[in-house]
């Protein structure tokens, strides 16, 4: 073989590698990875934001998941007594009021003197009391006599059957007696003296039925009052009634039972109940649907017309 044909031989092989060892070096691939702990190691992207253990408290977080989204209609109302609790307390008799022992607002328990008043018509029935035991004490004695005399054969049995009618009658009357001042608001103690002892009470009484608040006071010394006029409002505030007004159009959409959450921002509090009440008529001045949903307040924190939002879900 000639020296030129042994120089063409391996000139293709080298040239082969040398374009090779050219196309790697102008790759974007062939950069050379920085050295770790030189200062190119340490330039971090600008875009990255890296939080330590105290800031990440600061940022809670969550797993996201799916969930049905509702329909939400919010509507103005207010806090309100609920009416299955409050009790309109009157005077059973016609009288002048002689003194009134509370004041709004007073912590009121059931059975406490809320006020006193003469009046003649108690009088009169407490007399009439003691005529009707009178009259069963004596109807009773003379059962007995008759009984007595029966048996010494002195008066027929139609004598002792009439005794006996005049005493059952007598009995009916003196209950009927006691039964109209139970009406009139005397309390059985004072029944039991006037039937032991023969005292009158000279005042009647007006008090309260149940626990609570005293929400209203209708009434003064010396105000003439009649059987039916509310003189005093005792609620009893542990659960109250937050209540709102639905547009005419819109009220066909809630239903009772649907989830309302009640914003007070009084209180700066949020609390979730159900519709409990969804009016059948419309207010023709305002055309609006009456609704309520019930809260417990347990803490007596929410007060009679107070402001609220009500949220109601639409499903």
């Amino acid at each position: 073989m000639t020296p030129s044909m042994t120089a063409r031989r391996y000139a293709w092989p080298l040239a082969a590698l040398t374009m090779a060892w050219s196309l790697a070096a102008c790759s974007p691939h062939s950069k050379t990875e920085p050295v770790a702990g030189t200062a190119a190691s340490k330039v971090t992207d600008p875009m990255l934001v890296r939080l330590n253990a105290e800031q990440l408290a600061q940022f809670p977080t969550h797993i996201v998941s799916t969930r049905a989204v509702a329909d939400t209609q919010t509507h103005p109302g207010r806090i309100e007594a609920n009416e299955q609790r409050v009790s309109r307390v009157g005077s059973a008799v016609v009288g002048r009021i002689s003194s009134v022992n509370v004041e709004l607002g007073d912590a009121i328990k059931p059975g406490q003197t809320l006020a006193r008043l003469t009046s003649a018509e108690l009088t009169s029935a407490q007399l009439a009391f003691l005529r009707a035991n009178s009259n069963l004490t004596q109807a009773e004695r003379a059962v007995e006599r008759a009984r007595q005399m029966i048996q010494a054969e002195v008066i027929s049995s139609a004598e002792l059957q009439k005794r006996e009618s005049e005493w059952v009658m007598a009995r009916a009357e003196s209950r009927a007696a006691q039964d109209q001042l139970v009406l009139l608001g005397l309390p059985a103690e004072s029944i039991d003296r006037l039937r032991l002892e023969g005292r009158l009470q000279p005042e009647g009484v007006v008090y309260a039925r149940q626990g609570g608040v005293l929400f209203e006071r209708k009434v003064n010394a010396g105000q003439v009052v009649q059987p039916g006029d509310p003189l005093f409002t005792v609620a009893d505030l542990s659960s109250v009634w937050a209540v709102g007004s639905l547009p005419e159009q819109t009220a066909s959409l809630i239903r009772k039972g649907q989830s309302v959450e009640v914003d007070i921002p009084a209180l700066d509090r949020t609390l979730r109940g159900k519709v409990v009440f969804v009016g059948d008529t419309i207010q023709p001045e305002t055309r609006t649907v009456a609704i309520r949903t019930q809260l417990d307040n347990t803490h007596l924190d929410l007060k009679p017309q107070m402001l609220v939002t009500l949220r109601i879900e639409l499903g």
